[in-house]
């Protein structure tokens, strides 16, 4: 049995509404303590709410932050407000000799809320602002859209390019995959059936948006 704490519980007065605790921490039985932070406000609709954007696991002296920042929608994205886009990854590790890493990846998307280019900035100072050089990589992705009264294809990636660098600049490519649908030549989706990738394989995958698209309905 793993003990959990909850804390700072959060309600809704107009009406009374349950919103659910913005802290809740774990410890499993070897001692591992896991605390996860939620987006909680006394807005039932706001759909970030229970959304987690903070978890530290400490082992012993040993401790892994991962700080998420979503998009605060005060201006809406052209998809509307769900999925809540995830803008921003902060990573740390304090190691036993009290010494921390941090590292910053963010993230853009499509006007369909496709994931469109992700920047992995690496290891960067304590401010996340300043980066320091030597391990940066860009990741971007190319969607065809198709739209007809009977097919919707929007999340289909034909082209997706890996950049040495911060920036998806063509003397930077390392690597870059062509994706072919339903036999076509021209990379364009009519069914939405993977018919092969740039490097020979029968199947293209799910599009990387998926995993990075977080869901409104889920509760602390």
């Amino acid at each position: 049995m793993t003990p959990t704490a909850y804390a700072n519980l959060v309600v809704d007065n107009h009406p009374v509404a349950f919103i659910g605790f913005p802290q809740v921490t774990q410890t499993d039985p070897v001692g591992t303590v896991t605390e996860t932070q939620y987006y909680a406000t006394a807005d039932p609709t706001a759909p970030e709410n229970g959304l987690p954007h903070h978890t530290e696991v400490q082992v012993g002296a040993i401790i892994r932050a991962t700080q998420d920042n979503l998009d605060d929608l005060t201006t809406p994205t052209t998809w509307g407000t769900k999925p809540v886009p995830l803008l921003e990854t902060r990573r740390s590790t304090t190691d036993e000799n009290n010494t921390t890493r941090s590292f910053r990846t963010t993230y853009q998307y499509d006007s369909y809320g496709n994931l469109s280019q992700t920047t992995e900035y690496g290891e960067v100072r304590s401010d996340y602002t300043t980066d320091i050089p030597g391990d940066e990589r860009t990741t971007a992705s190319i969607y065809r859209s198709r739209i007809t009264p009977t097919v919707y294809i929007v999340d289909h990636p034909v082209e997706r390019s890996i950049y040495e660098g911060l920036q998806a600049i063509e003397n930077q490519l390392a690597a870059r995959t062509q994706f072919y649908y339903d036999g076509s030549a021209t990379r364009l989706a009519i069914a939405g059936n993977c018919s092969k990738s740039g490097s020979g394989r029968a199947a293209c995958g799910p599009s990387p948006s998926t995993s990075m698209m977080r869901s409104a309905t889920r509760r602390a």
